[in-house]
Parts: C-alpha cells; sequence; structure tokens
C-alpha cells in the first residue's frame, strides 16, 4: 500500500505516460496545457480533470484511472485542482480556465452544489460536455450530460449500522465532519438515521476537520480527551478518520475509528489493524466510468444521466475479497440524490 506523498507521485507518473503531465503546486495542475507546449493548435482531444480538491488520495486514484481509460481512446486528460477544499473561488477560476482553453470536456466534483452554476452554463454556451464524478447530487444551474458516483446518503446509513453492530447497539460516538456541503450532508445525515434506531448510542459530540487529517488529529484528540469513554469515532472521509486513529493511539485509547473513502492507505491502515473500517466508494472505477460516459458523449450516443456506483464497508473480515475485486458489482442507473442543508 502507498503513502499520500506516493500516491501523488503515482498519479503524476501515470500521468505523465498518458497525458505529458507535470505537478506542481497551488492550484495544483497535473497535466500540461491544453494547447500544447509549442504554442500551437492540438490536435487531440482533451479532457478536463477537476475534483474539489486533492489532498484526499480518493481524487488522485480516479485521476489515475481516469487517465487510463481515456488512453484507449486517445483522449488526453488535464487534471487540475484548488490547492485545498474550501477553495471556492479557485475551483471556478479553474473551470472557467478550462473553458477558454476548450477543453473537449469537462469531468469534475464541485466543492458545492450552487458555486458553479454560473461555469457551467457558460461550459454549456461553449458547447463543452460535462460529467460530474463522486457525486448524484444535481448540480444548480446549467447542463450536466451525466452524475457518477455512490449514494452517500445510503453510504452513511450503512456506517451507522455497522457502527450500531461494533458497538452491540450501546455507547458514545464523536463524529469528525468534512467541510460543509453536500458531501459532508448527506453522509451524516445517513449516518444519524441508522442510529434512531438505536437509542442505546448516544452521539456526544461533531466538529468540522475540512476534510483534512491534521486537523482531524486534534480534533479526535480534543474530543478523546472530554469524553475518557468514547467508543467510536467516524471521520466522514478517510482521511480524518485516520487521523482519529493516530489521535486514539497517541493516547493509548482503544476506540473503533471509521472512514469512508476506501483509498489505499486506508486498506493499509486496515490491513495493520490502526483503522476499523472505511466505506468503500471504489474510487479508481469512480474515475473509469466516469471517463467511459465522456467517451460516449463524444461518440454521440447517449448515456444514463444518472449512475450509481456501489459502496461497501470494509474491514478486515472482508478486505482480501476487496483487494482482488470480489466486492465490486457493475454501475446501475439510478435517480438524483437530493439534500437538505
Amino acid at each position: 500500500m502507498k503513502t499520500i506523498r506516493q500516491l501523488r507521485a503515482a498519479a503524476c507518473l501515470i500521468l505523465a505516460a498518458t497525458a505529458a503531465v507535470s505537478c506542481s503546486p497551488s492550484p495544483h495542475p497535473l497535466a500540461e496545457a491544453a494547447d500544447g507546449a509549442d504554442g500551437g493548435a492540438r490536435t487531440e482531444k482533451v479532457i478536463a480533470y477537476l475534483p474539489s480538491g486533492m489532498t484526499s488520495p480518493f481524487y488522485s486514484q480516479a485521476a489515475q484511472s481516469a487517465a487510463q481509460t481515456g488512453e484507449k481512446y486517445e483522449l488526453k486528460l488535464e487534471a487540475q485542482a484548488p490547492p485545498a477544499e474550501t477553495d471556492f473561488n479557485g475551483q471556478v477560476a479553474i473551470f472557467e480556465n478550462f473553458i477558454s482553453k476548450k477543453v473537449d470536456g469537462i469531468l469534475f466534483c464541485a466543492i458545492d452544489d450552487k458555486v458553479l452554476a454560473p461555469s457551467i452554463r457558460k461550459a454549456n454556451e461553449a458547447g463543452i460536455p460535462l460529467v460530474v464524478f463522486n457525486s448524484l447530487t444535481p448540480q444548480r444551474g446549467g447542463k450536466i450530460a451525466g452524475y457518477v458516483g455512490y449514494n452517500q446518503f445510503k453510504a452513511g446509513f450503512r456506517v451507522g449500522e455497522y457502527a450500531a453492530r461494533l458497538l452491540k447497539g450501546k455507547g458514545k460516538v464523536f463524529i469528525v465532519r468534512g467541510v460543509p456541503g453536500y458531501h459532508d450532508t448527506l453522509r451524516t445525515q445517513g449516518f444519524y438515521e441508522a442510529l434512531k434506531s438505536f437509542p442505546g448510542i448516544r452521539i456526544v459530540g461533531e466538529q468540522a476537520a475540512d476534510w483534512v487529517r491534521d486537523k482531524s488529529i486534534t480534533i479526535a484528540s480534543d474530543a478523546l480527551d472530554e469524553h475518557p469513554d468514547l467508543d467510536l469515532i467516524l471521520g466522514v472521509n478517510d482521511e480524518m478518520a485516520i487521523g482519529a486513529s493516530i489521535a486514539a493511539r497517541s493516547k493509548r485509547r482503544n476506540v473503533y475509528t471509521i472512514g469512508i473513502d476506501g483509498n489505499p492507505n486506508a486498506m493499509d491502515e486496515i490491513e495493520k489493524g490502526n483503522l476499523t473500517a472505511t466505506l468503500a466508494a471504489f474510487p479508481e472505477k469512480i474515475g473509469e466510468v466516469a471517463m467511459e460516459q465522456m467517451h460516449k458523449l463524444l461518440e454521440g450516443q447517449s448515456i444514463e444521466p444518472y449512475l450509481e456506483t456501489p459502496s461497501v464497508v470494509v474491514d478486515q473480515s472482508n478486505l482480501a475479497q476487496y483487494k482482488t475485486g470480489g466486492l465490486w458489482t457493475e454501475p446501475r442507473a439510478s435517480e438524483p440524490e437530493n439534500w437538505q442543508p
């Protein structure tokens, strides 16, 4: 298994081989400009890739698989991300820069469901097809050709059911949340909904760590001090869950720690016994499926407007099966996932 730094390096190497890629700091480009190194007109089709940030290995892994899938169709991936998942203006600027470069399609995961609305309309006017990945929540404003992602409310619900089984219906839980928005809200709402059936389980607090490991370490450490009898910490993404597990181990506290993503480093932590479980959302498959959908659009084919990818809780009991691909199931047509802030 790879560290975050190794994953980022791997993303650069794979994209360099398939898309003449470079990595540089804020904002975080993973590929060269669409117009070509010599300033001349490009001949290959370029697909832009814009996640909400690149601090999570989820987006690096999805970028790798999207680039590899694009190779089959002679589609070049150009990836860029804001330096942090709180940089709303940065994501807008990158999106509009892709439009100005006249890329052939944009794969993106918005920080929230409305910040890109004016930019989406500009892309529509420019005739650039758009596919959202890692979400089934409709974007506000403009037209999106397709959505590829897992149902995040159901994911949170599955994690809640799993937590209840671990705790045998009784215990104290703390939640480390991400950046406010639909990703964080849906996952957390699902978790709360599952625990309604278990009155013996009490959520003693929650705090936002902005999807970042370092902030989660501090927040989880404080929660462990405040609640000496804490039983379980949910990190609403894997990086925050790993942060919580680091905090617990540093205090020699035996608490369950659970994440959501299915990143390679989380699987490594599960194998080591440091992290209890994660809700695996198959980031590498999401990147692949999203690029497949974009290819179909460019070929003039129709696609499902909402394509739901699977999610499954992975712990030591089924980790080997996950690694061999045995837990993956084919995406299916679905309905949009609505949310309430």
